[in-house]
């Protein structure tokens, strides 16, 4: 996760029952009491379940992969999540938390799975999904090319592109 602060004696904690895999039950977490964790039920509590990327914006891991911070998104609010494509290929997503988003993104290497991620000087397309679901918005601004394992800072991305209108036609 993104992690603002380091607080001295704090921490993660993560408990994964066994036979469990890390995505569904059996995986629980949190961020206080690290030197003894709280029992676990074998599900995600309430408070952890409201973190998880919805289905249709997950996307399949690859050896090949970049990060790009992103400080200042037009329109954004907490709770909504930003997307990113590559030849239409969704290749990264995260939730907005407190001014920033960190944005892990996906590039093509040797499997099967990542056919159309991110290349080496390809520059992903970032959306804005609006935490009610129905607004999907492009958004522009000075993009870094993706290179593998790449960390990249994005101080402002806009909703619109400065469209220049002629003044006169005939």
């Amino acid at each position: 996760g993104n992690l603002d602060i380091l607080e001295d004696a704090a921490g993660y904690w993560l408990h994964l029952n066994e036979g469990s895999d890390l995505v569904g039950e059996g995986l629980s977490w949190g961020f206080h009491n690290c030197e003894n964790p709280p029992e676990t039920s074998g599900t995600l509590s309430k408070e952890n379940e409201s973190l998880l990327i919805p289905e249709e914006y997950k996307v399949v891991q690859s050896t090949e992969q970049a990060f790009y911070m992103l400080k200042n998104v037009e329109g954004i609010e907490n709770g909504d999540i930003i997307t990113a494509y590559c030849n239409y290929q969704l290749v990264g997503s995260a939730y907005w938390e407190n001014e920033h988003a960190s944005v892990p993104i996906m590039g093509k290497d040797d499997s099967d799975h990542t056919y159309g991620y991110c290349a080496t000087n390809e520059i992903p397309n970032f959306k804005l999904i609006k935490a009610n679901g129905f607004n999907e918005i492009d958004l522009y601004g000075d993009i870094p090319e993706f290179t593998n394992l790449g960390i990249y800072t994005i101080d402002k991305l806009e909703t619109g592109k400065d469209i220049q209108h002629p003044s006169d036609w005939s």
